[in-house]
């Protein structure tokens, strides 16, 4: 019988109203059959769909019955094919269709195709064979069937006459629902009938965007700038890909380009993008080519889901629907909560077959079927259910396909980079718009600031198609959204709630010098209270072109403040000294004025010392930080020589504690320190260290919640070339604008005494070798005692200088030898009373010691204004040098017993450079007096 909906005409449409007492013939009721009949179609075809609607599915049970599941489907020709119970087959037959002679199960010769029907020994007279022996009689194997719902369709039309009268009864319509098989290879134009699903879907690829990939090794910008470039390769492959997008969907399209094909024109424009890379704008285009991928590759999903069919072709499955292959199937226990199977129906039996009822079925969906799909079955040998398009609004489906190309249309023709030369101030270019990551579609996030607001194809009209359909394209948030919106949380998102939003794109801020960048950046992160935090680092690895931040190291600090301070305690105890020593000179004595003068000199050494800036402070010179160290040691050496007349009776003088500071080596090891930390936090702001000590660096136009932006600039200019992202946050601790200031416990000030109590004149050398002369002399007296020699006694008298022990020595004749411990002696003449001889470790330095004597004595009498000051001066501190020279040897300073011969020498240097008042000298006069605190220091260590 011929397919009704093909055959539907006019005629169909049309039915006579009956009459009373009209003649009805046969037309007229077959006419209203029909229409009702064509209704009843169209009305499951066009208004439903078309294909399986629920079970229907077939497998063979343990007793190697096949079982088919209750469930129900339309063919394409509007025929309701339905089971109302799990049915069970035990018999087969070979099926030759010579009634319908159905098209699909001819092959071009009009042979059938090998096809065998099912039934049951229980219901049917014609039982066939038995289905145990199906694989054994046909040398095939069950799995590799495929079953078939067919309903033979056609008229039976008996002979007129039959044994008891010749009446026409008219033809009969035969209508049987059977249940097929046919080997899969035998399936060829069977398989024409089903559909392709989701076609468009499959016939295109998805885009995967390569990614900017930068190393630890980069150090130049060409390297950075290559990092992007190297993906421009993309190119080709979204150009291509896009030309086969709208070669497939270009019915659906045609309309909205005026059937115009658009593919060369976009090709032309990416063409002209992509060349921008070779500026410093290529993180632009690469972001352009992310979204133009991201873009595409949403419009290709949008497609997967397409089983929508208007108006199908009648011709496509008329009378028969495809089971699927023959699985494992086993009637289900229903117990334990499982639905009870349908109970049998008690009803007469239909026209169409049906087999008794069985249990309810559970199938197995095979090892390969792992895919969740509506049906869970395969598809390939399967009719699936194709749906109207008024059930699932799919027509909402073609609409989005639609904006997915115009969406990629626009980002195309706005994609315009805005540069500093177009761009308004740095303080008004930079702009910070809160949105959602790549976590979530194209359309939720904030339009790009590279997107042209072009009123003749917006670029926010075409961003998200929820927001096109809402008309809500003026909400979006974006970098130029004061060019269409009217809210003010549109254009000022910052200043409402941003808490649902986890991205936070920064833009405008490429080209501009880094410190203005920074400076805005953090203005706005500070006054919008923002969860980001930011870091600046340089291409290039140039030290000298990374900027000092305000790092801050509190170890370093706290031993800077503590040395610092000693020293300084010291010295304002000398000061307090000094004034009290002067209190105490009347103001007829002659050496007031050079006392008051050294005072004076140590009071502005010491301010310069204390006007030096911290060690760990930046703009600090150590070495002038040395030199006024050094010449406050000095200060402080000839105010001391100057007064040798006094001598402290209750404490330490703290001249000593000045004069022997250990500070300028302390200060050195401090300011190693600190510029080793210091090189160390800038080597960490070069990109490559950055990069290695912070794994995760990205660029994404922006940064996460709660994540670090990280502004990279070149040094030549300073100018931003690109930025990256940390998902996480990355806190130099070391920064610290306001750092707490260490104040260290000072050490014990001088005891407030009535300054007479405090000092006293005693002269000090007398106090020294007191202690060494009164041993010898009554060792001598002895001596002389039992020789009988007269030799008069040792002179006490008071010595206010070493050049004191060689008058007494050359005034004092008959002494043998003078032994001073520690292994240096002086020796006078035995008659002649000429100068001592003077020997350290062997060496004899009468002479060197004689000369710097007698230069020493020169200066200390010569008037401050003295015209040859400055001669006699230098002449003092070279004897000074060649002294300190004969004692800075290994032999003299590695053996203590030299200790009392040396220091007593090296005070008399000291003393001696204090007497030095040329500017121009003084210099000379802290190196010697440097080199003698050196031996001096020597001996302390060994002693």
């Amino acid at each position: 019988m011929a397919n009704v909906l093909a055959a539907a005409t006019k005629d169909n449409t049309r039915f006579t109203i009956f009459e009373n007492d009209q003649v009805l013939t046969a037309d007229q009721l077959n006419d209203l059959f029909n229409y009702l009949d064509v209704q009843t179609r169209l009305t499951r075809t066009r208004g439903l769909g078309i294909g399986i609607i629920c079970g229907l599915e077939i497998g063979q049970l343990e007793n190697k019955q096949i079982a088919v599941s209750k469930g129900t489907a339309i063919t394409s020709d509007g025929d309701l094919l339905h089971i109302d119970a799990d049915q069970a087959f035990d018999r087969y037959a070979l099926f030759e269709d010579n009634n319908a002679r159905y098209p699909y199960f001819r092959m071009d010769n009009e042979q059938v195709v090998t096809i065998y029907q099912l039934s049951s020994s229980t219901t049917d007279t014609d039982t066939g064979d038995d289905f145990t022996k199906f694989e054994e009689v046909t040398n095939t194997l069950v799995k590799d069937y495929v079953g078939v719902l067919y309903l033979e369709d056609y008229q039976n039309d008996p002979d007129v006459c039959t044994g008891t009268d010749c009446d026409n009864k008219g033809a009969q319509a035969v209508r049987e629902l059977k249940v097929l098989l046919i080997h899969k290879d035998n399936l060829s134009a069977l398989l024409q009938s089903i559909p392709p699903l989701n076609k468009n879907y499959f016939a295109l690829d998805d885009i995967a965007m390569p990614r900017a990939i930068i190393t630890t090794a980069i150090s130049q910008y060409a390297e950075l700038n290559t990092s992007f470039t190297n993906t421009f390769s993309i190119r080709s492959e979204i150009k291509e890909k896009l030309v086969k997008a709208y070669q497939t969907c270009q019915v659906v399209l045609q309309d909205e380009f005026d059937g115009v094909d658009p593919t060369s024109e976009w090709n032309q424009l990416l063409d002209t993008h992509f060349n921008i890379g070779t500026s410093i704008y290529a993180q632009y285009v690469y972001d352009f080519a992310r979204d133009l991928t991201c873009a595409y590759n949403e419009m290709r999903e949008v497609l997967f889901g397409d089983n929508m069919m208007c108006c199908p072709d009648v011709a496509l499955f008329p009378k028969h629907v495809l089971l699927g292959t023959i699985r494992t199937a086993a009637v289900a226990n229903d117990t334990g909560g499982n639905i009870p199977a349908s109970p049998p129906v008690s009803l007469p039996r239909p026209p169409i077959f049906l087999p008794p009822v069985i249990g309810r079925l559970r199938f197995d969906i095979g090892l390969l079927i792992k895919r969740f799909t509506p049906i869970l079955i395969d598809n390939q040998y399967r009719h699936s259910f194709y749906e109207s398009p008024v059930l699932n609004n799919k027509e909402e489906n073609m609409e989005k396909i639609k904006f997915c190309f115009m969406r990629i249309h626009s980002m195309i023709h706005n994609f315009k980079i805005p540069t500093t030369a177009t761009l308004p101030p740095v303080t008004e270019s930079i702009k910070i718009t809160p949105g959602y990551f790549e976590d979530q579609p194209l359309g939720k996030r904030s339009l790009p600031f590279y997107y042209d607001i072009n009123t003749n194809l917006p670029a926010n009209l075409y961003w998200s198609y929820d927001a096109n359909v809402r008309k809500k394209e003026n909400e979006i948030l974006s970098y130029a959204a004061n060019k269409y919106a009217s809210k003010s949380s549109v254009f000022s998102p910052l200043s409402f709630n941003i808490l649902p939003y986890t991205f936070f794109r920064i833009e405008g801020h490429i080209g501009f010098k880094y410190q203005d960048v920074e400076r805005v950046l953090n203005d706005l992160i500070v006054n919008n209270n923002l969860p980001i935090n930011l870091i600046t680092v340089q291409v290039e690895r140039d030290i000298n072109t990374i900027p000092i931040r305000p790092w801050n190291f509190p170890y370093l600090n706290l031993h800077e403040a503590f040395v610092r301070n000693t020293l300084n305690d010291h010295m304002n105890q000398v000061d307090l000294v000094n004034s009290g020593m002067l209190s105490q000179i009347s103001d007829t004595e002659t050496t007031k004025p050079i006392i008051a003068s050294a005072a004076n000199g140590f009071t502005n050494a010491k301010n310069k010392v204390l006007a030096d800036g911290a060690i760990t402070g930046t703009g600090f010179n150590l070495e002038t930080y040395k030199t006024d160290v050094q010449n406050a040691i000095t200060s402080a050496n000839f105010f001391k020589q100057n007064t040798q007349q006094f001598t402290f009776s209750n404490t330490a003088p703290p001249h000593d504690f000045v004069i022997n500071t250990d500070v300028i080596y302390k200060a050195d090891l401090i300011d190693d320190l600190f510029k080793q930390h210091f090189d160390q936090k800038r080597q960490g702001l070069m990109l490559g260290n950055y990069l290695a000590k912070n794994p995760g660096l990205e660029h994404a136009g922006g940064v996460l919640r709660g994540g670090t932006f990280v502004l990279v600039y070149t040094a030549n200019d300073s100018a931003v070339v690109a930025d990256f992202m940390l998902p996480y946050a990355n806190i130099d601790n070391d920064i610290v604008p306001d750092p707490i200031v260490v104040k260290p416990l000072p050490l014990p000030q001088i005891p407030q005494f009535d300054v007479p109590k405090l000092f006293e004149k005693i002269p000090t050398y007398q106090k020294l070798f007191k202690a060494q002369l009164d041993p010898i002399a009554e060792s001598l007296n002895t001596t002389i005692t039992q020789t009988d020699v007269k030799i008069p006694p040792i002179v006490k008298i008071p010595i206010n200088t070493t050049a004191d022990i060689g008058n007494i020595l050359r005034n004092t004749t008959g002494i043998g030898s003078v032994v001073f411990t520690g292994g240096g002696t002086t020796n006078p003449a035995d008659t002649t009373g000429s100068n001592p001889v003077v020997n350290v470790a062997g060496a004899d330095v009468s002479a060197v010691l004689e000369d710097f004597r007698n230069k020493q004595e020169e200066v200390a009498k010569l008037p401050a204004d003295a015209p040859d000051r400055q001669a006699k001066e230098q002449a003092l501190l070279q004897a000074a040098s060649a002294l300190t020279e004969q004692l800075n040897k290994p032999e003299v300073t590695n053996n203590p017993n030299n200790a009392l011969v040396v220091k007593s020498i090296l005070s008399d240097v000291h003393s001696s450079t204090g007497l030095v008042q040329t500017e121009a000298l003084k210099s000379e006069a802290a190196n010697v007096t440097t080199i003698a605190n050196t031996i001096n220091r020597g001996f302390n260590l060994r002693q």
